[in-house]
């Protein structure tokens, strides 16, 4: 059973019993305590109602009460015996405050109970709906039931057609990740800070709707925004201020830059390769409050998209680039030629071949220890301090006996010697792995084996190609 803590329910365990129990209850025949009564009956279908435990059996609960919620719901009868029932519950869009229902399936939804009024007041005379008129920043007040200014979108002057560039500014790429960076930063700094200073989730939805909307106005729902940052804090054990405590900007800034164009502008290419980047990094820490920071910020990153990322290029007020820190990217894309890698030779069988225009192919050979569809290529350079390699790969699978593979070794290669990094590569084309290094190097080799019968000499089938190799590191590139 769970621990109280004074946060929750206790959780019994099993958290399903399998079956329900039907109670009737009577409700002062008022709308006001009728909207009372369904939004306290509600709060138990969410985790927040429940005790927490190691297990994050709170969900669980929360999942069991949603099914009784549901059912208690499609067989209400409007006013004790009316002839509709009420199928459906929500808050009104357009003012949070307001409780609304739906006859029999009808779409048409009725105001039912302003729970506001519960306060004394209209709501404070504002909603977590927002909208950007003309370059101004709009909130919807439920008590006037208009529009209102709440402020200029951020950096009004600059052209969202074409937005973040920096025209032909040499230090674009780092100017536009420092802006990028400190806007994130903001972002879920203010997610945890309402986290922990807020009880209410209308309070904390409203706050972080806000700033989201600044760059990325077109956004017409957030609720699911703060449900998933919510549940990374819950998952956490709820320490906001250890998770706040941990500062990922510059490591997210130096993440992004490279994924910026020359102007500071980024594609559709470009921001999908760097959330796979904060993906590999958040993955680099299976737990703890610097796996939680990082998903906070992918989702903070998925929520803005491209269009919300490259808005706020100039949108963190920094206009001196400084990225010192971030060190070096070396791109080595084998759509153009083979970089300098060459095939890895074992028992005269050579691994892969290369396609220009295309990249190094995959190939059929077999060894001692049996067939194989593979290409392994390695390069050498002066030994350096390289944080990540990125690989980017297309893949289909052929006979896997064992699992077919992305591996990394030290340059040069020896027959037996154990791999730095591995990976069992995903199938399908524009496929992207990064390896976090943190290591001296001298060079690198690279496998991808899309097929592979160990003890048998027929062609497992399948077909990979390496199609690009991003390198970063710090000190002297060596690649220049």
């Amino acid at each position: 059973m769970s621990q109280r803590d004074g946060k929750g329910y206790l959780v019994p365990d099993p958290a399903d019993p399998q079956e329900l129990a039907c109670f009737r209850v009577y409700v002062p025949a008022h709308t006001w305590y009728l909207g009372a009564f369904w939004a306290a009956y509600e709060f138990f279908t969410t985790w927040l109602a429940w005790a927490r435990d190691p297990l994050h059996r709170g969900k669980q609960a929360a999942a069991v009460w949603r099914v009784a919620f549901d059912k208690a719901r499609a067989e209400y009868l409007a006013g004790g015996g009316c002839e509709m029932n009420i199928t459906d519950i929500r808050l009104n869009p357009l003012n949070p405050c307001i409780l609304q229902v739906e006859y029999d399936g009808n779409q048409v939804w009725v105001d039912k109970a302003d729970l506001s009024k519960c306060a004394g007041d209209c709501g404070g005379g504002s909603s977590g709906v927002l909208r950007v008129m003309g370059g101004v920043v709009q909130r919807y007040d439920p008590c006037a039931e208009e529009w209102i200014d709440a402020g200029p979108i951020v950096n009004p002057a600059s052209d969202l057609s074409a937005p973040g560039q920096w025209g032909g500014n040499n230090d674009a790429q780092c100017l536009a990740a420092l802006n990028a960076q400190k806007v994130m930063k903001d972002a879920t700094d203010q997610a945890l800070t309402d986290l922990t200073s807020y009880a209410n989730i209308l309070a904390v939805g409203t706050d972080l709707a806000g700033f989201f909307m600044l760059f990325v106005p077109e956004l017409a729902l957030f609720g699911p925004v703060f449900e998933l940052i919510s549940q990374v804090w819950y998952e956490n054990g709820a320490n906001t201020a250890d998770i706040a405590a941990v500062d990922i900007s510059p490591a997210f800034g130096c993440a992004l830059m490279p994924h910026f164009e020359a102007d500071g502008s980024m594609t559709e290419t470009g921001y999908a390769n760097a959330l796979a980047d904060v993906i590999a990094i958040r993955d680099s820490y299976p737990t703890g409050w610097e796996h939680a920071r990082w998903e906070i910020t992918r989702i903070c990153m998925e929520i803005m998209g491209r269009l919300g990322i490259v808005r706020a290029n100039k949108g963190g007020g920094i206009d001196v680039a400084d990225c010192a820190d971030c060190g070096w990217t070396q791109v080595l894309d084998f759509s153009l030629y083979a970089q300098g890698f060459g095939r890895f030779i074992s028992d005269g069988e050579r691994y892969g071949e290369f396609s220009p225009g295309v990249g190094w192919d995959t190939t059929f050979q077999t060894n001692s220890s049996g067939a194989y569809q593979s290409c392994q290529i390695e390069r050498g350079w002066v030994t350096t301090h390289i944080d990540t390699i990125r690989i980017d790969y297309d893949a289909t699978l052929g006979l896997q006996n064992p699992p077919a593979r992305l591996w990394l070794y030290d340059y040069p290669y020896t027959n037996g010697a154990s791999p730095i990094a591995q990976y069992a590569i995903v199938e399908g084309q524009g496929q992207t792995r990064m390896f976090t290094i943190n290591a001296d190097m001298a060079g690198v080799s690279i496998e991808l084996t899309v097929g592979l019968n160990v003890g048998g000499n027929t062609d497992p089938g399948g077909h990979g190609v390496i199609k690009k190799v991003t390198v970063r590191g710090t000190g002297d590139n060596p690649f220049i």
